[in-house]
C-alpha cells in the first residue's frame, strides 16, 4: 500500500510524526513502511505489528513517547 492509499486521518498522524519531514528519500520510504506496517496495515498478528513498530523506533531513533498516540487513536476510531 502506499501514501495515497492511506486514509487522509493516518497521513495525517505520518505528517505529524516528529523528523519526518527530514528524513531522506530512502529513509522516508524505509520509516514509511515499517509505519504502515505497525500502525496502517490491519492484517497483521499483533506481534507483527509490534515488531514494526520497534524496528521503527529504532530506525528512526525516534523515542516512543513523541509518537502522536492521541492521533492514531483517533484515526483507529478508538476515541
Amino acid at each position: 500500500m502506499a501514501y495515497d492509499d492511506w486514509t487522509p486521518e493516518f497521513r495525517d498522524v505520518w505528517n505529524d510524526i516528529p523528523g519526518v519531514p527530514l528524513f531522506r528519500d530512502y529513509e522516508r520510504e524505509i520509516s514509511a513502511d515499517l509505519y504502515e506496517r505497525g500502525w496502517v496495515d490491519g492484517t497483521l498478528t499483533p506481534e507483527e505489528r509490534e515488531e514494526a513498530r520497534q524496528e521503527f523506533f529504532d530506525f528512526t531513533g525516534l523515542e516512543e513517547q513523541f509518537f502522536p498516540w492521541d492521533e492514531w487513536r483517533e484515526a483507529m476510531g478508538y476515541e
